[in-house]
Protein backbone atom coordinates (compact mmCIF):
# COMPACT_ATOMS: atom_id res chain seq x y z
CA UNK A 1 0.00 0.00 0.00
CA UNK A 2 1.71 3.27 -0.93
CA UNK A 3 0.72 6.94 -0.78
CA UNK A 4 1.94 9.40 -2.80
CA UNK A 5 -0.07 12.73 -1.55
CA UNK A 6 1.41 15.35 0.46
CA UNK A 7 0.69 14.87 4.42
CA UNK A 8 0.71 17.53 7.36
CA UNK A 9 3.40 15.47 9.22
CA UNK A 10 1.91 16.02 12.83
CA UNK A 11 3.44 13.15 14.84
CA UNK A 12 3.46 12.95 18.39
CA UNK A 13 4.37 16.29 18.94
CA UNK A 14 2.26 17.94 16.27
CA UNK A 15 5.42 20.24 15.25
CA UNK A 16 6.99 18.56 12.39
CA UNK A 17 6.20 19.18 8.74
CA UNK A 18 6.76 16.93 5.87
CA UNK A 19 5.87 14.60 3.11
CA UNK A 20 4.34 11.14 3.11
CA UNK A 21 5.14 9.55 -0.22
CA UNK A 22 5.75 5.65 -1.62
CA UNK A 23 5.37 4.27 1.66
CA UNK A 24 4.85 0.65 2.00
CA UNK A 25 2.51 -0.60 5.25
CA UNK A 26 4.69 -2.74 7.83
CA UNK A 27 2.66 -6.38 6.80
CA UNK A 28 2.25 -7.45 10.49
CA UNK A 29 0.87 -4.06 11.09
CA UNK A 30 -1.82 -4.67 8.65
CA UNK A 31 -2.73 -8.20 10.25
CA UNK A 32 -3.65 -6.35 13.34
CA UNK A 33 -5.84 -3.74 11.40
CA UNK A 34 -7.39 -6.66 9.83
CA UNK A 35 -8.59 -8.21 13.24
CA UNK A 36 -9.62 -4.85 14.20
CA UNK A 37 -11.68 -4.14 11.10
CA UNK A 38 -13.55 -7.73 11.51
CA UNK A 39 -14.09 -7.00 15.35
CA UNK A 40 -15.89 -3.43 14.01
CA UNK A 41 -17.87 -2.35 17.00
CA UNK A 42 -15.29 -3.67 19.38
CA UNK A 43 -13.65 -0.83 21.66
CA UNK A 44 -10.01 -0.42 20.79
CA UNK A 45 -7.87 -1.21 23.94
CA UNK A 46 -4.20 0.00 23.92
CA UNK A 47 -1.84 -3.29 23.08
CA UNK A 48 2.01 -2.60 22.66
CA UNK A 49 4.73 -5.48 21.12
CA UNK A 50 8.14 -5.90 21.01
CA UNK A 51 10.22 -7.03 17.95
CA UNK A 52 12.58 -9.28 19.37
CA UNK A 53 12.77 -8.41 22.76
CA UNK A 54 16.52 -7.86 23.92
CA UNK A 55 15.83 -8.75 27.69
CA UNK A 56 17.85 -6.17 29.55
CA UNK A 57 18.30 -5.21 32.96
CA UNK A 58 15.39 -2.13 34.24
CA UNK A 59 18.74 -0.17 35.03
CA UNK A 60 19.12 -0.09 31.10
CA UNK A 61 15.62 0.29 29.99
CA UNK A 62 13.77 3.70 29.73
CA UNK A 63 11.86 5.26 33.12
CA UNK A 64 10.51 8.61 33.24
CA UNK A 65 13.10 11.09 33.55
CA UNK A 66 14.84 10.31 30.73
CA UNK A 67 15.88 12.02 27.47
CA UNK A 68 14.86 9.12 24.70
CA UNK A 69 15.62 9.41 20.84
CA UNK A 70 13.14 7.54 19.02
CA UNK A 71 12.16 6.56 15.39
CA UNK A 72 9.11 6.40 13.66
CA UNK A 73 6.13 6.18 11.72
CA UNK A 74 2.09 6.54 12.52
CA UNK A 75 -0.36 5.22 10.51
CA UNK A 76 -3.87 5.48 10.25
CA UNK A 77 -6.35 2.15 10.03
CA UNK A 78 -6.86 2.71 6.34
CA UNK A 79 -2.87 2.08 6.05
CA UNK A 80 -2.00 6.22 5.22
CA UNK A 81 1.14 7.57 7.05
CA UNK A 82 0.26 10.54 8.62
CA UNK A 83 3.93 11.14 9.59
CA UNK A 84 7.31 9.68 9.75
CA UNK A 85 10.66 10.79 10.58
CA UNK A 86 12.60 7.64 9.11
CA UNK A 87 15.73 8.77 7.23
CA UNK A 88 15.82 11.80 9.12
CA UNK A 89 17.17 12.68 12.83
CA UNK A 90 15.02 10.45 15.78
CA UNK A 91 12.84 12.78 17.69
CA UNK A 92 14.56 13.29 21.41
CA UNK A 93 12.27 14.69 24.28
CA UNK A 94 11.63 13.67 27.84
CA UNK A 95 9.63 10.56 28.88
CA UNK A 96 7.12 10.97 31.35
CA UNK A 97 6.68 14.89 31.13
CA UNK A 98 3.60 15.21 28.72
CA UNK A 99 5.43 16.22 25.75
CA UNK A 100 3.72 13.77 23.33
CA UNK A 101 0.97 11.87 23.37
CA UNK A 102 -0.17 9.57 26.57
CA UNK A 103 -0.14 6.35 23.97
CA UNK A 104 3.84 7.27 23.50
CA UNK A 105 4.15 7.80 26.75
CA UNK A 106 2.59 3.88 28.04
CA UNK A 107 4.32 2.46 25.16
CA UNK A 108 8.25 3.45 25.12
CA UNK A 109 8.50 3.22 29.13
CA UNK A 110 10.43 0.43 30.18
CA UNK A 111 11.81 -0.43 26.98
CA UNK A 112 15.19 -1.24 25.88
CA UNK A 113 17.45 0.75 23.53
CA UNK A 114 17.34 -0.97 20.07
CA UNK A 115 13.94 -2.22 20.51
CA UNK A 116 11.56 -1.43 17.65
CA UNK A 117 7.95 -1.07 19.10
CA UNK A 118 4.71 -1.70 17.62
CA UNK A 119 1.72 0.07 19.75
CA UNK A 120 -1.89 0.65 18.84
CA UNK A 121 -3.44 3.96 20.16
CA UNK A 122 -6.88 4.12 20.98
CA UNK A 123 -7.95 8.09 20.52
CA UNK A 124 -7.99 8.23 24.24
CA UNK A 125 -4.37 8.15 24.62
CA UNK A 126 -4.17 9.98 21.14
CA UNK A 127 -5.77 12.67 20.03
CA UNK A 128 -9.05 12.01 21.50
CA UNK A 129 -11.73 13.18 19.64
CA UNK A 130 -10.68 16.67 18.02
CA UNK A 131 -8.72 14.99 16.22
CA UNK A 132 -5.37 17.07 14.43
CA UNK A 133 -3.74 18.54 12.20
CA UNK A 134 -7.15 19.88 10.02
CA UNK A 135 -8.43 16.41 9.47
CA UNK A 136 -5.00 14.46 8.80
CA UNK A 137 -5.66 12.71 11.48
CA UNK A 138 -9.84 12.88 12.46
CA UNK A 139 -11.57 13.02 15.82
CA UNK A 140 -11.46 9.50 17.29
CA UNK A 141 -8.90 7.74 15.35
CA UNK A 142 -7.10 4.72 16.68
CA UNK A 143 -3.19 5.54 15.74
CA UNK A 144 -0.77 2.53 14.80
CA UNK A 145 2.63 3.64 15.25
CA UNK A 146 5.92 1.43 14.79
CA UNK A 147 8.88 3.14 16.91
CA UNK A 148 12.45 2.29 17.79
CA UNK A 149 14.10 3.66 20.55
CA UNK A 150 17.01 4.43 19.48
CA UNK A 151 18.91 5.90 22.92
CA UNK A 152 18.28 6.56 26.30
CA UNK A 153 20.28 9.27 28.16
CA UNK A 154 19.94 9.58 31.74
CA UNK A 155 21.44 12.02 34.68
CA UNK A 156 22.82 9.87 37.55
CA UNK A 157 24.94 11.77 39.70
CA UNK A 158 24.40 15.96 39.88
CA UNK A 159 27.16 18.34 39.33
CA UNK A 160 28.74 19.73 42.29
CA UNK A 161 28.59 23.11 43.46
CA UNK A 162 31.92 24.05 42.58
CA UNK A 163 35.12 21.56 40.79
CA UNK A 164 37.99 20.68 42.14
CA UNK A 165 39.76 24.38 42.59
CA UNK A 166 36.82 25.38 43.93
CA UNK A 167 35.49 27.51 41.31
CA UNK A 168 32.19 27.76 41.15
CA UNK A 169 30.41 25.44 38.54
CA UNK A 170 26.85 26.26 39.92
CA UNK A 171 25.19 29.62 39.95
CA UNK A 172 21.80 29.92 42.00
CA UNK A 173 21.51 26.49 41.99
CA UNK A 174 22.19 26.01 37.85
CA UNK A 175 24.69 25.01 36.19
CA UNK A 176 26.51 28.15 34.66
CA UNK A 177 26.53 28.83 30.67
CA UNK A 178 30.20 27.99 30.50
CA UNK A 179 30.13 24.70 31.88
CA UNK A 180 27.33 23.20 30.61
CA UNK A 181 28.43 20.91 27.33
CA UNK A 182 27.00 22.31 24.47
CA UNK A 183 27.99 21.33 20.35
CA UNK A 184 31.75 22.53 19.69
CA UNK A 185 32.94 22.35 23.24
CA UNK A 186 35.92 20.49 24.31
CA UNK A 187 35.27 17.92 26.50
CA UNK A 188 37.05 15.89 29.07
CA UNK A 189 35.18 12.81 30.17
CA UNK A 190 35.96 9.44 32.48
CA UNK A 191 33.45 6.79 30.70
CA UNK A 192 33.29 3.10 30.84
CA UNK A 193 31.52 1.42 27.74
CA UNK A 194 29.89 -1.89 28.12
CA UNK A 195 27.74 -4.16 26.26
CA UNK A 196 24.00 -4.74 27.24
CA UNK A 197 23.05 -6.72 30.79
CA UNK A 198 20.70 -9.53 30.24
CA UNK A 199 17.89 -10.67 32.52
CA UNK A 200 17.92 -14.59 31.67
CA UNK A 201 15.38 -16.33 33.45
CA UNK A 202 15.98 -13.67 36.36
CA UNK A 203 19.53 -14.49 36.46
CA UNK A 204 21.50 -11.05 35.67
CA UNK A 205 24.52 -11.16 33.18
CA UNK A 206 26.61 -8.24 33.34
CA UNK A 207 27.32 -7.25 29.93
CA UNK A 208 30.81 -7.35 28.98
CA UNK A 209 33.32 -3.93 29.86
CA UNK A 210 34.25 -3.22 26.06
CA UNK A 211 36.08 0.09 27.39
CA UNK A 212 37.46 2.05 30.33
CA UNK A 213 39.34 5.74 29.68
CA UNK A 214 39.55 9.34 29.76
CA UNK A 215 39.53 11.34 26.53
CA UNK A 216 39.05 14.83 25.17
CA UNK A 217 36.75 15.64 22.64
CA UNK A 218 35.16 18.29 20.50
CA UNK A 219 31.24 18.19 20.71
CA UNK A 220 29.85 17.48 17.48
CA UNK A 221 32.97 16.17 15.27
CA UNK A 222 32.00 12.83 15.07
CA UNK A 223 34.72 11.72 17.14
CA UNK A 224 32.68 9.27 19.36
CA UNK A 225 30.20 7.47 18.11
CA UNK A 226 26.22 10.28 17.32
CA UNK A 227 24.78 8.20 20.28
CA UNK A 228 27.23 9.46 22.91
CA UNK A 229 27.97 12.76 21.22
CA UNK A 230 24.75 13.90 21.14
CA UNK A 231 24.21 12.33 25.00
CA UNK A 232 26.41 14.71 26.36
CA UNK A 233 25.00 17.85 24.86
CA UNK A 234 23.47 19.46 28.08
CA UNK A 235 25.62 18.02 30.81
CA UNK A 236 26.98 19.95 33.14
CA UNK A 237 31.13 19.41 34.53
CA UNK A 238 31.11 17.11 37.24
CA UNK A 239 27.81 15.52 36.03
CA UNK A 240 27.26 11.45 35.70
CA UNK A 241 25.18 9.97 32.92
CA UNK A 242 24.50 6.66 31.58
CA UNK A 243 23.74 6.52 27.80
CA UNK A 244 22.25 3.61 26.69
CA UNK A 245 22.57 3.79 22.77
CA UNK A 246 20.84 1.12 20.38
CA UNK A 247 22.88 -0.05 16.84
CA UNK A 248 21.73 2.62 14.55
CA UNK A 249 23.64 5.37 16.65
CA UNK A 250 26.19 3.31 17.81
CA UNK A 251 28.37 0.86 15.60
CA UNK A 252 25.31 -0.43 13.74
CA UNK A 253 25.55 -3.63 11.35
CA UNK A 254 29.30 -3.69 11.21
CA UNK A 255 30.66 -3.83 14.94
CA UNK A 256 33.62 -3.84 15.65
CA UNK A 257 35.24 -6.77 15.20
CA UNK A 258 36.40 -9.22 18.12
CA UNK A 259 35.11 -6.09 20.38
CA UNK A 260 31.31 -4.95 19.57
CA UNK A 261 29.19 -7.45 18.11
CA UNK A 262 26.56 -6.49 14.86
CA UNK A 263 23.64 -5.00 15.75
CA UNK A 264 25.07 -4.50 19.41
CA UNK A 265 23.07 -1.79 22.27
CA UNK A 266 26.21 -0.50 24.19
CA UNK A 267 25.93 1.21 27.32
CA UNK A 268 27.96 4.50 28.23
CA UNK A 269 28.84 5.35 31.76
CA UNK A 270 30.28 8.94 31.64
CA UNK A 271 31.33 11.61 34.12
CA UNK A 272 32.06 15.37 32.74
CA UNK A 273 35.25 16.02 33.93
CA UNK A 274 35.94 19.27 32.73
CA UNK A 275 34.23 21.69 29.76
CA UNK A 276 36.19 24.21 27.83
CA UNK A 277 34.33 26.99 25.11
CA UNK A 278 35.75 28.44 22.32
CA UNK A 279 34.45 31.87 22.58
CA UNK A 280 35.30 33.02 19.14
CA UNK A 281 33.18 29.50 17.97
CA UNK A 282 30.55 30.44 20.36
CA UNK A 283 29.90 34.24 19.06
CA UNK A 284 29.96 33.19 15.55
CA UNK A 285 27.44 30.23 16.19
CA UNK A 286 25.06 32.59 18.22
CA UNK A 287 25.42 35.07 15.42
CA UNK A 288 24.44 32.52 12.90
CA UNK A 289 21.71 31.15 14.85
CA UNK A 290 20.32 34.56 16.09
CA UNK A 291 20.33 33.97 19.41
CA UNK A 292 23.48 36.24 20.09
CA UNK A 293 20.63 39.58 20.41
CA UNK A 294 18.17 36.83 22.61
CA UNK A 295 21.06 36.15 24.90
CA UNK A 296 21.79 32.70 23.77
Amino acid sequence: LTSDSHCLALGPTIVLLGKCCGVTMWTKLSVVWGIFSVAGAQKVQFQREVENPLNCVQSEQSRNGDTISVTYKGFLADGKVFDTNEGKEPIRFVLGEGRVIKGWEKGLLKTCPGEKVVMIIPSDLGYGSRGAGNGAIPGGATLYFVATLEAVTRKTQEAPQKDSNGKDVKENGKCKDLKLVKKGDKVTMSSRVSLLSANINGRIVPGATIDTSTDTIKVGDKQVIKGWDDGVVGACQGEERRIVVGPNLAWGEKGIQGVVPANATVVIDVQIDSVERDLVFNFLDQISSGTFRRGG
